[in-house]
């Protein structure tokens, strides 16, 4: 099956009839799931490494969120080669845009962007992560929630039930998620639930005793956003808010917002520290590819170690001023594939 540059918009996926929703449209919607999830993480990561301390508890709610996101993503490639498809990780990279919209025309009119961890920053997070829940506005926008939802009824409403590849999937620790093998309709069901239920496309109240007392992506960003605790305001219809205990700003490096990618200015101290982090980074990405396409192990596990050097790099990054703009702001990773 080949893929194109560009991922299936949602939109055209959910206007296909659910009695036309057979494997073909499941493996285009899982691909475009990939690069959804994929998407996610090269903004988050610059915020996450953009704070000083990584004990900080901003850093720490964000390490959890980037490490739930690379697990959706798992998740995502598990289940589409459990039906014969490969994720195409490097294609899904390329086709990639910061400052831009989200893949899939996901959130029309959102602006994706590369930069520090800001209040700014923190509130476009949570427009990525909008649950469909009353505490978020709705729009008429498909959600990825109701896409994962598309993909979770056409697996189930399938004629028979799909012969399950388990050769491929990968398997281990993904920070304190755990990837597993894929090997029936229901464990995909199940898995489809827990992307949901963390971050994008939740529907549960925060206090919703399914969650075991994690806030969904969504209200994590927003107790960064708005400095506060999400609380609990009224009872009977419940209603949250964030007005909670003060939540502190931590000691940045200050990365400024990247207005066009790559920088259009470069410094000679930046330039092979910009080279560099994107070989890391497209190398992570190989490696994550033939993990899936090869069903390697070994090169799934090298993929995080590659990912550490990454965040080295990036940090190093952060401590180099640029000529133009403010005094004090500095560069930041590019995320290019090279």
């Amino acid at each position: 099956m080949t893929t194109t540059l560009e991922p299936t918009s949602i939109v055209e996926l959910l206007d296909v009839p659910p009695e036309k929703r057979g494997l073909k449209w499941i493996h285009e919607s899982l691909q475009t799931a990939v690069t959804l999830e994929l998407s996610t993480l090269p903004p988050y990561l610059c915020a996450w490494w953009s704070v000083k301390d990584p004990n900080e508890e901003a850093a720490q709610i964000i390490r959890s969120i980037v490490f739930d996101e690379m697990f959706h993503m798992g998740l995502a490639c598990n289940m589409l080669a459990s039906i014969g498809g490969i994720p195409q990780i490097l294609t899904a990279a390329k086709s990639l845009k910061y400052p831009g919209e989200l893949p899939g025309r996901v959130r029309p009119g959102l602006e994706v962007y590369l930069s520090r961890l800001n209040q700014d920053s923190a509130k476009m997070f949570m427009a990525i992560e909008k649950p469909e829940h009353p505490l978020a506005e709705f729009d008429s926008a498909p959600t990825i929630g109701k896409f994962y939802d598309g993909i979770r009824d056409a697996f189930m409403s399938l004629p028979s039930e799909p012969q399950i590849d388990t050769r491929r999937q990968m398997k281990g620790n993904v920070g304190d998620n755990k990837l597993t093998i894929l090997k029936n309709r229901e464990d995909i069901v199940r898995a489809i639930n827990v992307i949901k239920e963390q971050g994008e496309g939740t529907d549960k109240m925060p206090n919703d005793p399914h969650i075991a007392g994690e806030l969904a992506h969504y209200y994590k960003f927003g107790e960064i956003a708005y400095n506060k605790r999400l609380r609990l305001v009224q009872r009977d219809p419940d209603k949250w808010e964030f007005k909670g205990g003060y939540v502190k700003d931590p000691d940045m490096y200050f990365m400024a917002k990247m207005e066009k990618r790559p920088w259009p200015i470069r410094s000679p101290k930046a330039d092979p520290l910009l080279m560099a982090f994107n070989k890391t980074y497209t190398e992570t990405l190989r490696l994550l590819e033939k993990a899936w396409a090869d069903g390697d192990e070994t090169a799934f596990g090298e993929s995080f170690l590659a990912m550490k050097a990454m965040r080295k790099i990036a940090v190093d990054l952060m401590q180099i001023k640029r000529p133009d703009g403010e005094d004090i702001a500095t560069y930041g990773p590019e995320f290019l594939v090279v």
